[in-house]
Order: C-alpha cells, then sequence, then structure tokens
C-alpha cells in the first residue's frame, strides 16, 4: 500500500531519520511495513521472535517498537512488560500489533505498559500516524522527566544553598554577637572607669587625660555600634520606638553634640529649622538623630575651614503626614562624581587614602540609607571636589493630635512695633537670624561691620528697639566696644560661640542682657526674643523635660542586697563601686555555681547575673535558681541580665530563660540604678 504524498510529508517531520524495530514472526508482514517505513526517510530494525527484540535492545536502542502479540516462546505481553520494567528501555514507546481485536486483550497490552495497541489488519497511514504520536508523547515525557530532573537538582540546589546562606548568617551572627561581647566587656571598664576617676580629684592636665580616654573608647564602642546596628538593619530586625516628638528638641540635641567639636576645628555651624514645620509629629527620635549626626559628623570631619550648615524644610503637607527634607552643607573636601558610586555602600568609603586619613568602617552611610528607606524617605548628596558637599535626606512623620497650631504666632505681635539692628558679618548665622526674623515679621536692619552698625545707629537717631550682636566681632576690640556701648543703654542679645561660654557673666556684667551661645536655635532665639520685648512674659519650659529620679541618699539604700554574678574582674571592681555609690550592699561571685551557694544562704533581694562565665554560665544559673528542686532561698529573687551581649535576640533570649530584665554593657550608671529601683522599691527603706 502506498502512501500519499501528504501523509509522507506529514509524518517525516518526525520520524525521518528516527529507527523503528519492527518485532513479528511472520515474514511477509516484517517485508511489508520494512518497505513502507524505509519508503518515508525511516530506518528500520528487523526481529523475528522476543528473544532477538532484547538482543537487539542491549546492542541500540530504537526510537519506536512495533511489537507483535502472539509469538512463540515469549508473546508480545512479556516482552513490552519487561522493556518497561527495565530502566534503560522503559522510555522507548511500543506500540502492540495483534489480529485479535477483544478489549481485554487491548487492556492486557495496555497494562502492560504499551503505547497504543493496533489491530491486523491495518492501514500503513494509521500505523504511522500512531507510531508519530507515541514518538511525540514519548519525546514530550522525556522533556518533562528532563525538566522536572533539572527542577529537582535546582531545587536541591538552592535548597542547599539556602542552607549555606542561613548557617553562613547564623556563622555571621554569632561572630557579631561574640565580637561585641568580647569588646564591650573591656569597653565597659575602660569606660566606667574613667568616669569613675573623673570624680576624684584631678589636676587639669589629668583630667584632659580621662576625658580622652573616656572620648576614645566612645568612639570605639560606636564603631561596634555601627557594625551591629548595619547587621541589624540588614537582617529586617531594626526596631522603630514610634512617639509624639517636638522635631526640633530632636535636631537640636544633635546639633548640641556636633557644636563643640565643630567649634574645636573652628569651623561655623549653623541650625535652621522652618518655622512652619509641625511642632508635635510622631517618628523615632533616636533614628532621626542618627541619621543626622551620621550626614553632619562627616560633613565636619571632612571640612577643614569655612562651616557646615544644617536645614529642615517642609517638603510636603497633608492632613495625615508630614514629609520633611534634611540638608547638611559643607565646605569640605567635596566628592568627585566618580568617588560618589562608593557612597550609601556597605564597607565603603570614598577612597583608600580618605579612609586612612579621616578613620570610620563605611558604615555610617548605609545605615542612613537604610533607616531612612524604612522611614519612607530617601537620601542622597551633590557634590563638586574641592567645593563642598550636600548631603540630604527626606523622611515621612504620621502628625500628632498633640501638635500645638500656631506655635509662633505670638512673636510677631510682640515685635510688631520693635526695630532691630543685628551686627553680624556674611556667614550662614546671618542668613538664618534673617530668615528666622523675616517668617517672624519682624523689623529689622543687618550691617556685617561694627563702623556699619555705629553708622546706622547715627542716622537712625537711635530708634532700634534692641541689637543682636555677634560677640566675634567685637571680641578683638572688647574694651573700646564696652566703653562705646555705655553710650547705647539698649537691650542687646549677644551671639556667642561654645568656647567662649565663660565670657558670658562678663559680657553681662558690661551690660549685654541677654545671651545665646550658637549654633543658634529657634526655640531658644523665639523664647529669648518674647522676653527682651516683656520681660514680664509667663513662658513655658523650652527645654524638654530631663528623666526624673527618686534620689536616695547615700546608705539608706544598705539593707538591699544584691548580688553580682560577674567573672571580669575589671567589671566586677566597676559594679561594686557603682553600687556601693548608690548606696547598696553587694556581694560579687564570679560564676553562676557560685552565684547559686550564695543564694541558698544568704537572702538576697536581686541578682545582677553575667551572661557568659566559667563553670556555670548565666542561663544555667537563672535555671536552675527557678527550678524547684534548687535549694535557693527565694526561687522568684529578681535576677537582671549585665551583660556585653547586645544583639536583637538576646534580651528575648535572657526573658525566656527566666531572668526578669536586661541591662547591657557598657553600664549606664543611671540605667542601672532605675532598673534596681524597679525591682526594689516595695523593700522598706529604713
Amino acid at each position: 500500500m502506498q502512501l500519499t504524498a501528504e501523509t509522507q510529508y506529514s509524518f517525516s517531520m518526525d520520524l525521518i531519520g528516527k529507527t523503528i524495530l519492527v518485532v513479528d514472526d511472520s515474514l511477509t508482514i516484517r517485508s511489508q511495513i520494512k518497505s513502507l517505513l524505509e519508503g518515508v526517510g525511516i530506518q528500520v530494525i528487523l526481529a523475528e521472535n522476543g528473544y532477538e527484540c532484547l538482543n537487539i535492545l542491549e546492542k541500540e536502542r530504537p526510537d519506536v517498537i512495533l511489537l507483535d502479540m502472539i509469538m512463540p516462546g515469549l508473546d508480545g505481553i512479556e516482552i513490552c512488560r519487561h522493556i518497561k520494567t527495565t530502566n534503560e528501555w522503559k522510555t522507548i514507546p511500543v506500540i502492540i500489533l495483534s489480529n485479535i481485536s477483544d478489549v481485554d486483550n487491548k487492556v492486557k497490552g495496555l497494562q502492560a505498559g504499551a503505547e497504543d495497541y493496533i489491530t491486523k489488519p491495518f492501514e500503513v497511514q494509521e500505523l504511522i500516524a500512531r507510531a508519530t504520536v507515541a514518538f511525540r508523547t514519548a519525546k514530550l515525557f522525556e522533556r518533562l522527566r528532563n525538566e522536572i530532573a533539572e527542577r529537582t537538582q535546582a531545587e536541591k540546589e538552592l535548597k542547599l544553598a539556602k542552607e549555606t546562606a542561613e548557617h553562613a548568617n547564623i556563622a555571621k551572627s554569632r561572630f557579631l554577637a561574640n565580637m561585641s561581647h568580647e569588646i564591650r566587656t573591656p569597653m565597659n571598664g575602660i569606660i566606667g572607669m574613667s568616669s569613675l576617676l573623673m570624680e576624684t580629684e584631678l589636676d587639669k592636665e589629668q583630667l584632659e587625660y580621662a576625658k580622652t580616654i573616656q572620648y576614645s573608647a566612645n568612639a570605639l564602642l560606636t564603631i561596634i555600634n555601627d557594625i551591629l546596628d548595619f547587621s541589624k538593619i540588614e537582617a529586617g530586625k531594626i526596631d522603630f520606638d514610634l512617639q509624639d516628638l517636638d522635631i526640633r528638641f530632636t535636631i537640636e540635641d544633635a546639633v548640641d553634640l556636633l557644636a563643640i567639636k565643630a567649634y574645636k576645628k573652628d569651623i561655623e555651624l549653623s541650625c535652621f529649622i522652618h518655622p512652619a514645620i509641625p511642632k508635635i509629629l510622631r517618628g523615632d527620635p533616636g533614628r532621626i538623630r542618627q541619621v543626622l549626626l551620621n550626614l553632619a559628623d562627616n560633613s565636619i570631619k571632612f571640612t577643614e575651614r569655612g562651616g557646615v550648615a544644617i536645614r529642615l524644610v517642609l517638603e510636603q503637607e497633608t492632613d495625615q503626614y508630614v514629609i520633611l527634607k534634611f540638608t547638611v552643607t559643607d565646605t569640605g573636601i567635596g566628592i568627585s562624581l566618580e568617588d560618589q558610586d562608593h557612597l550609601f555602600k556597605s564597607f565603603s568609603q570614598v577612597s583608600p587614602l580618605i579612609a586612612y586619613k579621616y578613620g570610620g568602617t563605611g558604615l555610617g552611610l548605609a545605615i542612613s540609607k537604610l533607616i531612612t528607606k524604612k522611614m519612607n524617605g530617601n537620601i542622597g548628596v551633590f557634590s563638586n571636589e574641592s567645593k563642598g558637599s550636600t548631603f540630604w535626606f527626606t523622611i515621612r512623620l504620621e502628625k500628632s493630635p498633640l501638635d500645638t497650631k500656631g506655635f509662633y504666632a505670638r512673636l510677631p505681635q510682640l515685635l510688631h512695633k520693635n526695630a532691630i539692628l543685628v551686627l553680624r558679618d556674611g556667614t550662614t548665622h546671618k542668613t538664618i537670624i534673617q530668615e528666622y526674623l523675616s517668617h517672624w515679621q519682624c523689623q529689622y536692619v543687618t550691617v556685617p561691620s561694627i563702623q556699619e552698625f555705629l553708622l546706622c545707629i547715627q542716622k537712625s537717631g537711635r530708634t532700634f528697639d534692641f541689637y543682636i550682636i555677634d560677640y566675634e566681632l567685637i571680641e578683638e576690640d572688647t574694651d573700646e566696644w564696652f566703653n562705646l556701648y555705655i553710650d547705647i543703654p539698649i537691650k542687646s542679645l549677644i551671639l556667642i560661640s561654645p568656647n567662649k561660654r565663660s565670657d558670658i557673666p562678663l559680657l553681662k556684667d558690661k551690660g549685654f542682657t541677654h545671651s545665646i551661645v550658637k549654633p543658634i536655635k529657634i526655640t531658644r532665639l523665639y523664647y529669648t526674643l518674647i522676653h527682651i520685648v516683656d520681660p514680664t512674659a509667663q513662658l513655658i519650659s523650652i527645654e524638654p523635660e530631663p528623666l526624673q529620679r527618686k534620689r536616695i541618699p547615700v546608705g539608706s539604700n544598705s539593707n538591699i542586697r544584691i548580688l553580682l554574678a560577674e567573672d571580669n574582674m575589671v567589671n566586677q571592681k566597676l559594679a561594686l563601686r557603682l553600687l556601693e555609690k548608690m548606696g547598696y550592699h553587694a556581694d560579687a561571685v564570679e560564676n553562676g555555681k557560685e552565684a547559686i551557694i550564695a543564694l541558698e544562704t544568704i537572702p538576697y533581694n536581686i541578682v545582677l547575673m553575667d551572661v557568659q562565665m566559667p563553670v556555670m554560665d548565666g542561663f544555667e544559673a537563672t535555671r536552675q535558681i527557678r527550678g524547684i528542686h534548687s535549694n535557693v532561698i527565694n526561687h522568684d529573687i529578681p535576677i537582671i541580665a549585665m551583660t556585653a551581649y547586645a544583639m536583637k535576640g538576646d534580651r528575648t533570649r535572657c526573658l525566656e530563660v527566666g531572668m526578669n530584665d536586661y541591662v547591657s554593657k557598657p553600664i549606664q550608671p543611671e540605667q542601672l540604678y532605675n532598673v534596681i529601683e524597679k525591682y526594689t522599691e516595695e523593700i522598706t527603706i529604713l
């Protein structure tokens, strides 16, 4: 039987050049099938019986097998079952050829694993069509199996990579935790002992040395905190303490920390906070200060002449939130476009030379970027090499129902009829004063020199109500200026640098009525101007309320007995001295086992427990103290972890084993006092 050209073309696309094994005991059928298949470009191998079929399969692999069902020796069902249970052959498609057309035999063939069943006599088109479908299906399943195998392998590799990454992350966390502990432990002694040293009688030189020790120790602690902070933020474990905050105090507190460093380098530091910004917002003041300090501290570090200007403006406002933009502009070394690519990346600095000269971890900007992102903001820089830089960041803060509307509305009313003469050179402070006075609708004139100041007074007939004077412009000719000032009996506001605070009493004696230490704070300037024009004004406090604690005279805590478990002798000595200064009686042991023995015989009121100690650590000691089978006097005694471990999970781990609270090293005396008082306040104080 001949195939049409169309049929030949249709199936030659899949089977041409492929091999079909024909197994049939009839020579006529074998020859007929061979002739027809080879006529369309299909290679054919012939086998007379099942044994010959298996021998051929041992040597080569056909693409399709046409298998007669009834044959002497091994029949088609047995051969098919054998093929489909042999791994090397089971994917070869098998088509049963049979004279028997009943359903039972067809089912047997398919159950044996055959892909198809054709009843003799058959049409050649049907045979080739079924062979093609079987071949396509086999290829499809083979491709699917390969994809599944590849996917399974990929999943195994992914799982292995994930496990490897998790192990690496655990190892990194352990390393950071151990590094933190090992460094914080001696740092606790250095910082604590230097603090105690500065409270003793020291001459000026000795005090300076002690301050240097503490400053250096705090600088090292900052590096450690940066590394830990970056690790926590990178792992998505950063915490935000959302609270109502006065953004002005938040920023001005940070500026206070920066001012001394800036003026020691003899560079100007200024801060402008736009009065239109709502007074009370909701956010994390610590994180906001952290980012601002990172940027401003870098600017001061890389600036040798000129100044650093901090500005905070309102970029966007809705009924629910505000978007604030901070800028820190300096006149420092600047950054090239090429080097700007390295900024905001982990452990990356502008250049090795700058890293060597100025130090740092290269983490500050990376941490700042992660924090601002968490606060729905962004961060960036504009800079020209040798011409300075402007770093900026934005954050979104929710509005607070506690916000005071029109907080600065009172000042324009008081100053409406007052004229102000400002003596200031052309630096940033003059601009800031001008911006504040303009916003408050004040009447003012600014002059850059003493000569113009005097000329302005002469021309105006001394009609100004008060003066704002920069002390730097009159400092060199102080005596001459004081003599001149006697003839100008008028209220004044002196702007003075932090390193000139000691001159304030002298200035007051000479008649200068008010003073503000630079950098100028908007709140301080606001209230000072009010007081100048209305000395009887009842002013609310302009500073945040300090932390109040109940202070008990030394010695009155002597009935509270504390057990300190600490293996490091320096830290043990430090803690005992701090407790003694607070008026507590404390005993010290060197490990958890000794702590348990002490608690079995003495009725202590509280335990300060180090975590990492020889013989028995703080965790196991706490478990045994809490256990009903231990012989301690009080199983519920308050246990405070006092440890150098400072990772996120360390506090949780301490609480989970039964500790009541957690104090991290280096120890802050105020924090230690408060936590002891928290758990001993019900004890009667004699």
